[in-house]
């Protein structure tokens, strides 16, 4: 039976637990797991988070998450920290971005913004 994930945005996509697989691996590698002790961890989660979702009658992608989540912490609890900070919080305010630098064409920025001739964020005048 392919199980269908619900996406915040209200969309509907099948559940790939070959995704699942993979992000909870790299999970197993950030915590200092052997790549096979990853291998065995990731599998055993995917294989738990497939069971639980043959209970349930539709799951949204944060469920999945969440539950995948608890089922690492069984096998790697550094792994289950690792794997929970892997997902990027939901922005709601459009101007909740990350730093960038500015670019070239920014028509208004501010002239201490302008990088040196080393390539330094300082401004090079001695002050």
């Amino acid at each position: 039976m392919t199980f269908v994930v619900k996406q915040s945005n209200g969309d509907t996509r099948p559940f790939d637990p070959e995704k699942l697989y993979r992000s909870l691996y790299r999970a197993g590698l950030s915590s200092n797991a052997t790549p096979g002790e990853a291998q065995m961890q990731a599998q055993r989660a995917v294989f738990d988070t497939e069971s639980w979702l043959q209970g349930q009658k539709e799951a949204t992608a944060s469920d999945i998450h969440r539950k995948a989540g608890e089922n690492l912490k069984t096998y790697n609890r550094h792994a289950a920290t690792m794997y929970e900070s892997q997902s990027q919080p939901t922005r709601t305010n459009p101007f909740d971005r990350p730093a960038t630098k500015p670019s070239e064409s920014s028509p208004n920025r501010p002239s201490w913004l302008d990088l040196g001739k080393n390539g330094n964020w300082d401004n090079e005048q001695k002050w």
